[in-house]
């Protein structure tokens, strides 16, 4: 996101709906599983009948695996992108106008920046039609953090809802009994937190 805000880049985020059941089982990768309450049944000899599973099912172990490694082949094989040696939810591509296209997956939680490219559109438009059912949103929450995109080249990040969550949870008082607090903090305290990480960067240096 700072990327993004630093290079005024167009972001969205996207959830892959129902995603494990969109992995792809290989022919080896055979399963069986016994259907649940209500539907199952027993052949003439009295066995009972189980089914084979065309899909991954969500509490199935190896279910993310086999979605991870579809989506793999789908942005970097079908559709052309580079997967980061050092972060392998990160995917890159270079559009033919010349632009760049960025996305990062976490697990089925997608975000997507672009220089306001139709091609990006177009790619996003190619990765839906594969079956891989996506919303697009704007962003305004991303792997539980609430996220405002002000302008291209402003993004604020907080974790509003999950701390109002706990404090609902755990609080021996309503939230807005509580006196609310101005942050960032004042400039004498920032300061004292640039001088601490300052010290702490010339003994880290001394140590070498």
């Amino acid at each position: 996101m700072a990327h993004a805000a630093a290079n005024r880049l167009r972001s969205r985020t996207y959830d892959v709906e129902a995603a494990y059941l969109k992995g792809k089982m290989l022919s080896n990768e055979i399963v069986f599983a016994r259907p649940p309450p209500g539907f199952r049944h027993t052949d003439s000899r009295g066995v009972a009948i189980v089914w084979r599973l065309k899909v991954p099912l969500y509490g199935e172990v190896d279910a993310g695996f086999i979605w991870n490694r579809t989506l793999v082949d789908q942005l970097v094989n079908k559709q052309g992108f580079t997967q980061s040696e050092f972060d392998p939810c990160f995917f890159f591509k270079l559009l033919a106008d010349g632009t760049r296209m960025n996305i990062v997956m976490y697990v089925d939680d997608g975000f997507v920046t672009d220089e306001h490219s139709e091609l990006a559109d177009a790619e996003l438009a190619a990765f839906n039609a594969a079956g891989f059912t996506i919303e697009i949103k704007e962003l305004k929450r991303f792997l539980g953090a609430n996220t405002t995109l002000h302008s291209d080249s402003r993004i604020t990040v907080a974790a509003t809802a999950y701390v109002t969550q706990l404090a609902t949870r755990f609080l021996p008082k309503p939230l807005a009994e509580y006196p609310l607090f101005q942050t960032p903090c004042t400039r004498d305290l920032v300061n004292a937190y640039e001088r601490a990480v300052a010290r702490s960067e010339v003994l880290s240096a001394e140590d070498q």
